[in-house]
């Protein structure tokens, strides 16, 4: 009986339901070969040389949802086909089941394709400061991890027949508990969350803390963020804590700051001779010192008449936070010595002890 006859056919009808199942399965992995060979050049001629982040999120991740969204929808179909699948409810169910579940799972790892996609595009895209702007990133990456599985997880559980209702619910109370026993490191962790998404401050900014010390700004953790002070030593302050205190960044707006330094002079000096003379030293520190700012002019603002001298603020600027101090040590020496050299005195007080016999 040749195999083209109806006859052989009729008579093997197992036969014919898997090469019917085998070729819709072989139709879905030939599609999805097709198009995982073929995507990425698909996509490019779509968005062009230079597609962007529309790009990143659709070459990748987009052929992955699609080619194993065939995958699965030929395991469907396939299955779906076999006669003795149809008649027996409890197998389709159960296929059913498995499948929604396999949905769910490539939705969740489509997820995060989409969200590594948009990190690593974000962190190349911005060339403002690398290490601050990745670990921004890795932290808004975790957070949308597990919003993803938990949502993924939820739905996992309605499609096996699990009554969220009451889970969610104890969820909710042992949330209230945990956020009550937890209330300092809930506060810490979510300080943390919003000085990463606000940016009052970046890694390497240069800070001053309302208790007066100084130092760069080297990690924002989850709990904890850490300074380096200037004597090398690391401040560990909770993200709570450092979230509510006043400080000064150096660093923002820009990273040009001033310098004010004060100083005084005796009654009897030329005001106008001494400004001139100030001001001249400052433009020659400001252009000596490296981080200096040699286009900006020094300012000389008199402020009051003393005790003992005429006080004024010499006003310098500098192009980087970190070079003030070098600048001011410098000027005061260049102008100790120029007032020397040219006969204006600073005077200082001078207190005669009386004693009686």
């Amino acid at each position: 009986m040749p195999l083209w006859s109806s006859e052989f056919w009729e008579a093997r009808p197992q036969l014919a339901d898997w090469l019917t199942s085998g070729a819709i399965l072989a139709l879905f992995l030939g599609a999805a070969i097709v198009v995982r060979l073929a995507w990425k050049s698909l996509m490019m001629r779509l968005l062009g040389p230079d597609p962007g982040m529309a790009g990143d999120l659709l070459i990748k991740p987009a052929r992955g949802l699609v080619v194993w969204a065939l995958v699965l929808a030929g395991i469907y179909y396939a299955v779906d086909s076999l006669l003795f699948i149809q008649d027996k409810p409890g197998i389709s169910e159960s296929l059913a089941k498995g499948l929604s579940l396999a949905w769910t799972a490539l939705a969740i790892v489509t997820a995060f394709g989409v969200i590594n996609a948009t990190a690593e595009a974000y962190s190349h895209r911005q060339a403002e400061n690398v290490a601050e702007i990745a670990h921004r990133a890795s932290i808004l990456r975790k957070v949308a991890y597990v919003v993803v599985i938990l949502l993924g997880g939820l739905y996992a559980l309605r499609i096996l027949g699990i009554d969220t209702g009451p889970l969610l619910a104890s969820g909710a109370v042992g949330g209230i508990i945990g956020g009550i026993s937890m209330k300092d490191v809930l506060s810490n962790i979510a300080a943390g969350f919003l000085m990463n998404v606000d940016r009052p401050m970046r890694i390497g900014d240069l800070v001053k803390l309302q208790s007066g010390e100084e130092g760069f700004i080297e990690e924002i953790g989850w709990r904890n963020s850490k300074i380096k002070l200037w004597s090398n030593n690391v401040v560990i302050i909770p993200n709570g804590k450092l979230s509510e205190s006043i400080l000064i960044n150096y660093n923002q707006p820009a990273q040009e700051t001033s310098v004010n330094i004060p100083c005084g002079v005796s009654y009897d000096s030329d005001l106008e001779f001494v400004e001139k003379i100030t001001v001249e030293v400052g433009q020659q520190v400001q252009n000596a010192v490296e981080g200096g700012h040699p286009e900006w002019t020094p300012l000389v603002r008199w402020k009051t008449f003393g005790d003992f001298s005429i006080t004024f603020v010499v006003i310098l600027r500098v192009k980087d936070p970190t070079a003030q101090y070098l600048l001011q040590s410098e000027f005061v020496k260049a102008l100790h010595k120029r007032y020397r050299e040219v006969g204006i005195e600073i005077p200082y007080p001078i207190r005669r002890v009386i004693t009686e016999s």
